[in-house]
């Protein structure tokens, strides 16, 4: 049996997520109900980038032969998954990172619940543009968010988000929001990763060149929302769309991308997860 997680410096953690695993892809584990609907394209990205296995139960064991790099904890509700699991699973994988996948209903648990002590939370609606960042920083050997000490913070894990401005050449983005202050953040966001963005009025959607990429600002998904940007796609229809949400549920996400939106993401934004999902578009 390992020594607890907790006897283990965080500078010790810091050198040993800094290099590169000995196994690549990363050794996955993935903790609970891997079928819920919510989950679904997180649990496809996972096993797409990584060698992952699926424990659908805790029974006080970990099930795989070899210590895995990360411990996903798929948590549809509060509660699933008590702090004992979590700690005992870091009794048993001292090196293994557990983080947090966690659905809808888990939304407000950190104000009003037990969250689990020192564990990354990522919402379900947020883990695909999070866990590319993260990939790309293990598989080149660098600092990820997962490499910041068991205390960090939320907002010590969001000063580590990287800004760097980044050439895009001359792809254009435009920005369709109702709020100006919105726009002109999402505008200034993307001119400093090396887009030329402007803000976008319905009238003049459809100019030409159409741009590559456009940024929806679609609130809350109600119905008006959705039309227009129905309208957008229909007017611009080589433009991929990404749709951004407030807290999107499933069913806000399937809406939106039947309307038109190649990807989508929640509100309110981390800046590192919007430039990695527009550099994912972009590159398509």
């Amino acid at each position: 049996m390992h020594s607890p997680l907790g006897e283990i410096s965080n500078a010790t953690w810091q050198t040993a997520a800094a290099k590169k695993p000995a196994c690549w892809p990363l050794r996955v584990v993935l903790l609970g109900d891997t079928a819920r609907e919510e989950f679904r394209v997180c649990v496809e990205q996972i096993f797409a980038h990584t060698e992952a296995t699926v424990q659908t139960a805790w029974r006080g064991e970990l099930a795989c032969e070899v210590e895995p790099d990360l411990c996903v904890v798929l948590a549809a509700r509060p509660g699933e998954f008590t702090a004992e699991v979590v700690e005992s699973l870091r009794q048993q994988a001292p090196l293994t990172r557990v983080v947090g996948l966690l659905g809808s209903w888990c939304e407000g648990e950190a104000r009003t619940g037990h969250p689990w002590p020192a564990v990354p939370r990522v919402y379900w609606h947020r883990w695909p543009a999070w866990f590319a960042e993260e990939l790309a920083a293990w598989e080149q050997g660098e600092f990820g968010a997962l490499s910041l000490p068991l205390t960090a913070t939320d907002e010590e894990r969001l000063l580590r988000a990287d800004t760097n401005l980044s050439d895009r050449g001359e792809a254009r983005v435009a920005i369709s929001s109702p709020l100006r202050d919105m726009a002109a953040l999402l505008v200034e966001a993307c001119t400093g990763f090396g887009y030329r963005a402007h803000r976008c009025e319905a009238e003049d959607a459809a100019a030409n060149p159409q741009p590559v990429l456009g940024i929806y600002d679609a609130g809350s998904c109600d119905a008006e929302a959705l039309e227009q940007l129905r309208r957008l796609a229909s007017d611009c229809p080589a433009t991929r769309w990404l749709a951004l949400a407030n807290f999107p549920r499933v069913e806000d996400e399937r809406q939106l991308r039947e309307a038109g939106a190649a990807a989508v993401l929640s509100q309110p934004l981390v800046i590192d997860e919007l430039r990695a999902t527009l550099t994912r578009l972009i590159d398509v």
